[in-house]
């Protein structure tokens, strides 16, 4: 078996934790007997024999696929404790491409946890996991690490659909901190609406404060704040006006009432 981030074994079946295999076996073996002594209270009769004959079988086979196949075919696999404790960073790095979600996930919390520079590439590569559970784990490790080759990798996180990756690679670019706020502020005009709204709230969290009047108009209108972006006057017009062809409606009209609050008009 396979150390998993916290001690869990993982299954040589699905790669995932031991447990919940387990128990389902265990619940199919309990209604499979339940079954039996339904059928037949006598454990002398010739269903018995069979079911205890089938059953012995089953268990051996259970032992041998469970407890002495993994330690043979995996004999080469990776030891995250081992290499934790050896700060054996490229043996991490190797770890992030294993089979098992679980072994690829404690890699990665482990990377982070020794926060060196080395290992900011092997988890930049990792965030195409198919696992989410992993791409999270890694990007938790990159915002720990708080390199700033990790911040565009990161930006290109903000477009999941999967919400709690976002929300990870939020915390991840405020970790990092002021080397994030120069690609942050050039997104706000080169993504749609949505991840706009993300970006801008990390640069409200890492305290941005825009120089610049159209700069301060285009955080504004991403943030979604009509007001502070109607207080900014008529240098506001221009990026209200390229919110009209938005694809969401809330951003349409937020627009639209907040250039008629400056007096704008379309031209005939």
């Amino acid at each position: 078996m396979i150390g998993g981030s916290r001690g869990q074994l993982v299954c040589p079946f699905c790669g995932h934790t031991s447990w919940g295999c387990i128990t389902g076996l265990f619940l199919t073996a309990l209604g499979f007997f339940g079954t039996a002594i339904f059928v037949s209270p006598n454990l002398d009769s010739p269903l018995w024999q069979g079911v205890l004959k089938w059953g012995a079988g089953g268990l051996g086979a259970i032992v041998f696929l469970w407890f002495v196949l993994p330690p043979i075919t995996h004999v080469f696999k990776p030891s995250i404790r081992k290499m934790r404790d050896k700060k054996d960073v490229p043996g991490l790095g190797r770890a992030l491409a294993d089979k098992h979600p679980l072994v690829r996930e404690a890699a990665a919390e482990t990377l982070g946890q020794l926060r060196r520079a080395a290992a900011v590439d092997p988890l930049i590569a990792a965030l195409n996991d198919e696992e989410l559970d992993v791409r999270k784990a890694v990007v938790r490790a990159l915002g720990q690490i708080g390199n700033a080759r990790a911040v565009e990798p990161l930006i290109a996180t903000l477009k999941s659909r999967h919400s709690d990756e976002v929300e990870e690679a939020n915390k991840a670019l405020i970790r990092i901190g002021a080397p994030a706020i120069g690609p942050l502020s050039s997104m706000l005009t080169r993504s749609d609406t949505h991840v706009q709204w993300t970006i801008a709230k990390v640069l409200r969290e890492l305290g941005w404060q825009p120089k610049e009047v159209m700069q301060r108009a285009r955080l504004a209108i991403a943030l979604r704040n009509w007001d502070e972006a109607v207080n900014l006057g008529s240098d506001a017009a221009k990026p209200l006006i390229t919110v009209l062809t938005d694809r969401e409606t809330g951003m349409r009209v937020g627009a639209a009432e907040a250039l008629q609050r400056l007096g704008w008009r379309p031209a005939d």
